[in-house]
């Protein structure tokens, strides 16, 4: 198995909750809520635009 197909076996079929937290910083964390009122959406909505697209989903 070459190292990625491992690392994702390694996750396949585990149980996630959905909750992820992070630490931005409050510059970060000011910048986000005022661009995500700015696309009237909330801010967990706006902020899982990013990796989600990033990701492909």
């Amino acid at each position: 198995m070459r190292p990625t197909e491992l690392r994702c076996h390694r996750y396949r079929g585990r149980k996630y909750s959905s909750r992820f937290n992070i630490r931005l910083g409050e510059t970060l964390h000011e910048r986000l809520a005022i661009e995500s009122t700015k696309e009237k959406e909330s801010l967990n909505s706006f902020c899982m635009k990013v990796p989600r697209d990033g990701v492909g989903l």
